[in-house]
């Protein structure tokens, strides 16, 4: 690999380099209103869990309470009680000065639902958005613009065990009213809204493979309870339709014309393994049920027909009001992406049982026909390194959507070395994944306005716990006593110098 190979032994300040011709030439493409920012999540930044009158989440549950087998289903059976304590004044405003020596001038913050309303619903914990408050002012008065999620997958844990959680049809109003209270309490503060993150992961992750709150699945090895063929389909819809109620609400609260809203969605770029006709349909297809399950309703008002014929009653059905309800539900495209895979056909689709992964007939792999992987991998066995597949991916949400505003609200990737502070491979990933989205904007034409890395701060990574480190600042969360000290890596100097290029 050519970046680590460029910064072997001390040859690390090189990397540091932003050196991209191909960055000279699109410098004047770009207005000064592009958009540079780091992202997190409530339950991987703040801790304080127990503080201020926060009510617990699935995901405090779910790190707390071990799987059937009688196993943790968190790194080391630790939870995100402390995090990386950003809960605590002094280090966000410490960490508000990393982001601006950065060069950041945008922050991607979520809300705690149930620091904010602790059981889901009314009464409101005051405690909770004078917090959220303070958090906005002091970001603004640093000059650092407040990207606000609503929901980063820390749902009350009330609403789970009381009323079903995402599986109930009235979480829609449920969260709409949740929404008009944070639009209310922080609206002068925010213009950037998100509703929901990554509606992909919280339906498969938490209700088809059981690997994240609230842990169903149809595997009672693993899940004490779900069905996968049927309740990610209806998981998915309900939050379709939760997006839609709060952006509803958002745009009849008359917001400053500048202001906007959007649902982030995630995926990957699939690949075809083959230039078989079989092949790139069923790649085609897997765009679809990833990220054309969310962005079609969005755009245009409904499921995918790829979706409506091979989940035939089991994919619910949206009624003509919420079609037009959803349609047109967005101000601007948020695309988090990763990585890429190969995909082709099988030998045989729709194998009963097999809900969503067999729905869609396609297998998603990481070799190609001869065994190749299709990129270097990083600390995690998900995550290979394929910036052509970034380029691929701008390139098919222009194309499909209609050549909409695009941000890519995360992108990174964790440390392969256990926690270095010579991360050459984040560098080069950074630096090549950027390059595609250069590509994309100077060659396609596609309109990207902003980019996120994942992240400023290593942080809890869900049930991965501190053992996957993804942040441009290493968080000292070894021994018994961690002090949390934030110590920059190698890759921050190198972003910093790298933003600086831009106007």
């Amino acid at each position: 690999d050519r970046y680590q190979r460029r910064v072997r032994g001390n040859r690390v300040l090189q990397a540091m380099r932003p050196c991209c011709g191909l960055m000279a030439a699109v410098l004047l493409h770009y207005a000064t209103g592009f958009t540079w920012g780091t992202s997190s999540a409530s339950w991987q930044y703040e801790g304080a869990t127990h503080v201020d009158g926060r009510g617990p989440s699935i995901w405090d549950a779910f790190c707390q309470r071990p799987d059937p087998q009688g196993k943790p289903r968190c790194w080391h059976g630790e939870s995100a009680n402390v995090a990386v304590d950003q809960y605590n004044y002094t280090w966000l405003a410490a960490d508000i000065e990393r982001m601006r020596a950065l060069g950041t001038r945008a922050y991607r913050l979520s809300l705690a639902w149930s620091r904010i309303m602790p059981t889901g619903v009314a009464p409101i914990n005051p405690a909770g958005v004078e917090h959220y408050r303070r958090v906005l002012e002091m970001l603004k008065k640093a000059g650092i613009e407040a990207w606000v999620t609503l929901f980063h997958f820390d749902l009350p844990l009330d609403l789970e065990e009381r009323h079903g959680g995402w599986l109930n049809s009235s979480m829609a109003s449920v969260f709409a009213d949740y929404a008009r209270v944070c639009f209310r309490e922080f609206g002068k503060l925010v213009r950037r809204w998100i509703t929901i993150n990554e509606a992909h992961t919280i339906a498969t992750a938490g209700y088809l493979y059981g690997v994240a709150a609230p842990a169903r699945c149809t595997n009672r090895s693993i899940c004490f309870a779900g069905n996968g063929t049927t309740e990610p389909y209806v998981a998915a819809h309900n939050l379709l339709l939760a997006h839609s109620g709060a952006v509803q609400a958002f745009r009849s609260m008359q917001f400053p014309s500048q202001s906007s809203i959007t649902m982030v969605v995630s995926g990957d770029w699939t690949e075809p393994r083959s230039e078989s006709r079989e092949d790139r349909a069923a790649s085609q297809r897997r765009q679809e049920f990833q990220i054309g399950w969310f962005l079609d309703p969005i755009f245009f008002g409904d499921y995918p027909e790829s979706m409506k014929q091979a989940a035939r009653g089991r994919l619910p059905v949206f009624t003509p009001a919420q079609k037009q309800q959803l349609r047109g539900s967005s101000d601007f495209l948020a695309i988090n992406h990763y990585t890429s895979r190969f995909g082709f056909e099988p030998s045989a689709c729709g194998v009963a049982g097999e809900g969503w992964d067999g729905d869609q007939c396609c297998v998603a792999t990481t070799t190609d026909a001869a065994g190749r992987p299709i990129g270097p991998k990083a600390g995690s066995d998900w995550l290979l390194s394929v910036p052509w597949g970034m380029r691929k991916l701008l390139g098919w949400l222009s194309e499909r959507y209609g050549k909409p505003q695009i941000v890519v609200t995360e992108n990174g990737c964790d440390d392969v070395d256990g926690g270095s502070l010579y991360d050459t491979f984040r560098i080069g990933y950074l630096e090549s994944y950027l390059e595609a989205v250069q590509q994309a904007i100077r060659i396609d034409g596609v309109n990207v306005s902003g980019y996120f890395v994942w992240s400023l701060l290593d942080n809890f990574e869900w049930s991965d716990g501190f053992s996957k480190r993804f942040g441009m600042y290493r968080v000292d969360d070894d021994g018994s006593h961690p002090t949390l000290a934030r110590t920059p890596k190698a890759s921050a100097q190198w972003f910093t110098e790298y933003v600086k290029q831009w106007p």
